[in-house]
């Protein structure tokens, strides 16, 4: 709008040859100029416009990045002077974190500016826990802790559940997107197999003897002792209760045997009456006490020879019934007895006992 209003003028010409007002609205560029009459007086004055196309400045669409990663916004306008949201004037903006970022562009008398909503998305954190060390029971289910994820792509090729069943010893590792951010751990699984040990069933061995106990030796594998010791062997000259864990990482057995030292020197000796009358005192004909013996063999035998009870237990029990589970009478009853002894004599001894009830 060019406005050449003269105080009490009394006509405007303006150099189209139209407009006779004070005011002309023009759109074009170029010269032009105006003569105000006032009283037969004539005043002129003139202004050259010129057009200067808008600046175009376009951020682009809104951007939507993972959390750590970084963006450059150049909007690239030759020539412009820049003003961004935070007040810096730089020609360019590095978008690290949200924010609704927007540049004010002006070039000569024109400015235009854009707007662009930059959004950092977290980065998802699966967490597979500590190293495994387990014993062969496997497998153990491994389990990201990251719950409705876009994908879960596990070290395999092939897993692309949330859970993974590892059944064999290595390292395993996911990776774990969500809304296109992806994040990984890893964890190492190490099953050790279960160790076996067996120290046989108990010992019984003559005082002067030595008893020698082992264990596989392997590496890897602790030894502990009933006293402390930690070797792969025991050796012993005294009665005691035995036992030796192994220990192969975070799995162990354990075994234990009874070792026996007695004199030597066998002793038998059994009762001469005993009432199997239900009272459950003195109910059986057993020993009384037997030291030195390997192995025995007892029958017993009633007044006509028959044979009514055998046993091959060195603690043996006869409950006054035959072998064929009748009670036998009142009486006397005869008995012998062959044994071999812990120190290799054989013997025998031979009795009555009397049976009441």
């Amino acid at each position: 709008l060019l406005d050449g209003t003269t105080p009490s003028a009394e006509s405007y010409d303006w150099n189209n040859g139209q407009a006779v007002t004070a005011q002309w609205e023009i759109s074009q560029p170029g010269w032009y100029w105006v003569a105000a009459t006032t009283g037969g007086c004539t005043g002129v004055d003139s202004v050259f416009i010129s057009m200067t196309d808008p600046p175009v400045v376009d951020l682009g669409q809104d951007l939507l990045l993972c959390e750590g990663a970084s963006v450059v916004i150049a909007p690239e306008v030759p020539g412009a002077t820049l003003v961004w949201h935070d007040g810096s004037t730089a020609p360019t903006w590095i978008a690290t974190s949200s924010a609704e970022v927007w540049v004010m562009v002006t070039v000569g008398p024109c400015m235009v500016s854009d707007t662009v909503l930059v959004t950092f998305n977290e980065l998802p954190a699966p967490d597979l826990g500590p190293d495994q060390a387990l014993c062969e029971a496997g497998p153990i289910v491994l389990d990201p802790g990251v719950a409705n994820a876009d994908s879960y792509d596990w070290n395999n090729g092939q897993a692309s559940t949330p859970l993974l069943e590892a059944s064999s010893s290595g390292w395993y590792w996911v990776t774990v997107t969500v809304d296109g951010c992806t994040g990984t751990d890893s964890v190492r699984v190490d099953f050790h197999p279960l160790p076996t040990v067996d120290l046989g069933s108990n010992i019984v061995r003559c005082v002067s003897d030595t008893v020698h106990l082992s264990v596989p030796d392997e590496e890897g594998v602790d030894h502990l002792w009933h006293d402390g010791s930690t070797g792969s062997t025991w050796t012993g000259w005294s009665s005691a209760e035995v036992w030796v864990q192994v220990t192969n990482g975070p799995c162990s057995s354990e075994a234990a045997v009874s070792v026996i030292f007695e004199e030597c020197v066998p002793v038998v000796e059994v009762p001469n009456v005993f009432t199997p009358n239900g009272d459950g005192e003195n109910a059986l004909f057993t020993p009384i006490r037997i030291v030195g013996v390997a192995s025995m063999q007892v029958d017993v035998f009633n007044r006509w020879g028959q044979l009514v009870f055998t046993s091959t237990s060195p603690n043996f029990g006869w409950n006054g019934r035959t072998i064929g589970g009748s009670e036998v009478p009142d009486g006397t009853y005869f008995w012998t007895l062959r044994y071999a002894a812990l120190n290799g004599e054989d013997g025998t001894q031979q009795g009555s006992v009397t049976l009441l009830r």
